[in-house]
């Protein structure tokens, strides 16, 4: 029976227990939960390309003292003021987290946003694409990555290859598609094909921005090829100034679909199926 009781161990390892479970429903190419603030329902955007818990101005939210104030930043290197604030605790799906950092900020938005501190905090997580949730703990799979992701800007950052150029490409849960700095794809003609305009877009601050559509032939990660991708070139030289390290290329929801990603923060190890 020693054998068999093992393989039950690396089991509940492997496939974490049901109340570790968020299920999330996409709305256009976005992805939002309920969400508990303290004892205040919200909707929530799960948003990898936000580091911090974003609140939207409610009236519930004004009577956090704040802690600091600071802004935050949108792709075209806007920034709104912010006011940052101590939360009791954070809940959605079987998930609470305690002690919570947040931003409260003057947002047009009708949603708050779980950022990567929340989600990294959880150790080891899989966005499951196909089932719509996100679950504490590495799915077993064969799909394993052999090179790490990192977190150098306050993003994952996956190993990419475009054409004949490696780098190193944000995965935004918030961007619904793949978004490219326009001055990386004007350096990478052979990769990428422009399409047409599209009509101006707006980042998180609500700034507008001119936006093209691209076709990127092959981008490749983690052994797999991605052809004839949608991009979208974005002039990203003000937050590239302002950041050091700021990501040529992010990779958003029409990426995602239909798979099953694993990040473990413990190790920078990850996974695609």
């Amino acid at each position: 029976m020693r054998p068999f009781c093992a393989a039950l161990a690396v089991l509940a390892l492997a496939f974490p227990a049901a109340a570790e479970v968020a299920p999330f429903k996409r709305q256009g190419e976005l992805f939002f939960t309920d969400c508990l603030v303290d004892q205040v329902l919200e909707r929530c955007q799960i948003d990898t390309g936000s580091y911090e818990v974003g609140l939207r101005p409610r009236p519930e939210f004004e009577a956090y003292p704040a802690e600091g104030v600071g802004g935050v930043m949108g792709a075209t290197g806007a920034v709104l003021p912010a006011r940052h604030v101590r939360l009791g605790a954070l809940s959605f799906g079987g998930f609470k987290l305690r002690d919570v950092d947040a931003a409260i900020s003057d947002t047009p938005f009708d949603h708050s946003i779980i950022g990567l501190e929340l989600i990294e905090r959880l150790g080891a997580v899989t966005f499951d694409f196909r089932r719509n949730e996100l679950r504490r703990g590495r799915v077993a799979s064969r799909g394993a990555c052999g090179q790490p992701f990192d977190v150098v800007t306050r993003m994952i950052r996956l190993p990419v290859e475009a054409g004949d150029r490696r780098v190193m490409a944000a995965w935004d849960t918030g961007a619904s598609t793949t978004v490219a700095d326009k001055a990386f794809i004007e350096a990478n003609p052979g990769v990428f094909q422009f399409v047409r305009a599209l009509a101006p877009g707006t980042d998180a601050t609500s700034t507008g921005m001119p936006v093209s559509l691209y076709r990127a032939s092959r981008l490749s990660f983690c052994g797999r090829d991605f052809h004839d991708v949608a991009v979208v070139a974005v002039d990203m030289s003000r937050p590239k100034a302002m950041v050091p390290d700021f990501p040529d290329l992010t990779l958003g929801a029409n990426l995602m679909a239909g798979n099953s990603w694993s990040f473990d923060f413990r190790d920078r190890s990850w996974s695609l199926d």
